[in-house]
């Protein structure tokens, strides 16, 4: 993140991109898409773990009593968020199949989905700005 903080410092006084820029800061773009679909499908998948250790924590008072407030409520609400979380994941998959796919695979998928999603959109924009009255 420092290298790409430095690169978009470096752009500010004009903000003039050229074509490599651009796919650098896709690159970027899709692997912090990597890292948080990772972050928030583990999330997800540790909801039942972290429920298990909230039941524990309140059948034994000695265990309850070792906890904090912080701690009590970060365990109460990581247990209930798990279909919250399970819409986060639904809204961020575009492509199928993103759990079994390597780092490279994932955003190489990714880049041809936005790609995809972006070459369909200038299409509508085309119709819209050929034919203002129908849209």
């Amino acid at each position: 993140m420092n290298d790409f903080d430095q690169f978009l410092k470096d752009k500010e006084p004009n903000h003039e991109y050229s074509i490599e820029d651009v796919e650098y800061i896709q690159c970027v773009n899709n692997e912090i898409d990597y890292i948080q679909y990772h972050q928030v499908k583990d999330f997800y998948e540790s909801v039942d773990t972290f429920q298990e250790i909230n039941n524990i924590v309140y059948k034994r008072r000695e265990i309850k009593g070792l906890m904090d407030t912080a701690i009590q409520t970060y365990l109460k609400e990581h247990c209930m968020n798990k279909e919250k979380l399970r819409k986060t994941l639904d809204n961020i998959t575009h492509v199928e199949g993103l759990d079994e796919l390597s780092k490279e695979e994932y955003i190489n998928a990714v880049q041809k989905d936005f790609v995809k999603r972006q070459q369909l959109s200038n299409q509508s924009l085309m119709k819209e700005l050929r034919y203002p009255e129908l849209m």
